[in-house]
């Protein structure tokens, strides 16, 4: 550039002036060596730059030139291993495939039951006594109390109790009831079992003579929510004892012993 510069000008300005132009020049002239450029790079923090590359029409074509020879590079290859390995087999590229693999897929949802049916199927579990009947139509529930002094040493009216449990059992299968057997010597507690039980529950009740001696056996009669009562006696209970457990509900079956058992259970199916 200086030695272009210096021909035109030494005609204008004479050869003196001519020969001390570069001179001039070169001091104006920022010159720098190898290294001003690196030295003061050696310890500088590098910069990153986050955004996206400048786009020109230079940086394009290189940017060609390097894909045209990565996929030369990469067919040179190809033919390297293909000369060591023989043909190779075309893989699909599925990087971008957001489709989740077939094995991920194969668990089927599971539909919920309905609200209702949970709550039927997650009642709350009562003691046999306080058990809501299992069938809607009759008298599907039968509860038997054995009262004080009515089961002796297994026995009752000279039958052992076990035996005739059975029975007992066997006609309430055969007639589609469902058999609930208490027995207690404490009034309390056959108190307990006549209170707690449900409008269509049947009871058949046997205190061995001894009604007479429980008022509160007797009150709990008048006061229970079963549909019905049968009393297991062998002699007629008095008309007072009658009317103060309530003869709309109460039955009184008499003079049949141990029999009584399964007569009553016939019965309540009708009562």
């Amino acid at each position: 550039m200086i030695a272009r510069l210096s021909a035109p000008l030494s005609k204008l300005l004479g050869s003196t002036k001519a020969d001390q132009l570069p001179s001039r020049i070169h001091r104006h002239l920022s010159i720098k060596s190898a290294d001003d450029f690196f030295l003061p790079n050696l310890h500088a923090t590098p910069t990153l730059t986050t955004g996206p590359p400048a786009t020109s029409h230079v940086d394009d074509e290189g940017a060609a030139q390097d894909v045209a020879a990565y996929e030369r590079d990469i067919q040179l290859l190809d033919h390297e291993l293909e000369s060591l390995l023989g043909p190779l087999q075309t893989k699909t590229e599925t990087d971008d495939d957001t489709t989740p693999p077939n094995h991920l897929n194969t668990r089927h949802p599971t539909t919920a039951p309905p609200a209702a049916k949970n709550v039927i199927r997650n009642e709350v579990q009562l003691p046999h006594h306080m058990a809501l009947p299992k069938r809607e139509t009759g008298h599907p529930h039968v509860l038997v109390i054995n009262g004080p002094c009515t089961v002796v040493n297994g026995q009752t009216m000279g039958i052992p109790w076990a035996s005739l449990q059975q029975e007992l059992e066997h006609v309430a299968t055969t007639a589609g009831l469902v058999l609930d057997v208490k027995a207690s010597n404490h009034e309390g507690t056959v108190i307990d079992y006549l209170l707690s039980t449900s409008p269509s529950t049947a009871v058949v009740l046997n205190c061995g003579e001894l009604l007479a001696a429980y008022p509160g056996i007797q009150q709990a009669l008048a006061l229970t929510r079963a549909h019905s009562v049968v009393l297991l006696n062998e002699h007629p209970f008095s008309f007072a004892m009658t009317a103060a457990v309530g003869s709309r509900r109460v039955r009184q079956l008499t003079g049949f012993g141990a029999s009584g058992y399964k007569l009553a259970l016939v019965a309540t199916q009708d009562l």
